[in-house]
């Protein structure tokens, strides 16, 4: 879906990962989809046609997974950093509301707390005008999540694509 976004408007899409990295999550692979759908679709929002997006996923220490969402969109103003997680807190200028008139501001709150329901955490760095880095981050072997959760092992494609 983000794919087929993302190629109506002549943005370039990059999957890459490290292939010597085991990039396996014992986790809750619904909500790990989540996290990333939301990450994509913002990305896909605030990047301009015929911009970039590149996804990297990568292992770190301690049994932690990262995955990138680099964008080349309009980037987040130093001063708006501070309440990009908070609950309902959205990014409100002129570009924001052209680009995502409909945002409620509870994306990134949510991804937030998914994350560090799984171990992990999600971060930010982003210069203004230049576009963003979102790191979404899962212990790989966290199975803290109830009966009502599908704790799954899913495997992330180690192999580097790209469309354009």
């Amino acid at each position: 879906l983000i794919a087929l976004k993302c190629a109506d408007r002549k943005i370039a899409l990059e999957i890459n990962s490290n292939k010597k990295d085991d990039l396996v999550l014992t986790n809750d692979n619904n909500r790990i989809e989540q996290v990333l759908l939301n990450l994509l679709s913002n990305a896909n929002k605030f990047t301009p046609d015929g911009g970039k997006i590149i996804i990297k996923a990568y292992k770190e220490i301690d049994q932690v997974v990262s995955i990138s969402v680099q964008d080349t969109g309009i980037g987040i103003k130093p001063e708006d950093m501070d309440n990009l997680f908070g609950e309902f807190s959205r990014v409100v200028n002129s570009e924001t509301i052209e680009l995502n008139p409909q945002g409620n501001g509870l994306g990134l709150w949510i991804s937030r707390k998914m994350c560090q329901a799984m171990g992990g955490n999600l971060t930010v760095q982003s210069t203004y005008g230049k576009g963003s880095t979102f790191i979404a981050s899962f212990r790989s072997d966290y199975e803290g999540f109830d009966s009502h959760s599908e704790n799954t092992s899913i495997e992330l494609d180690t192999k580097t694509r790209k469309q354009s």
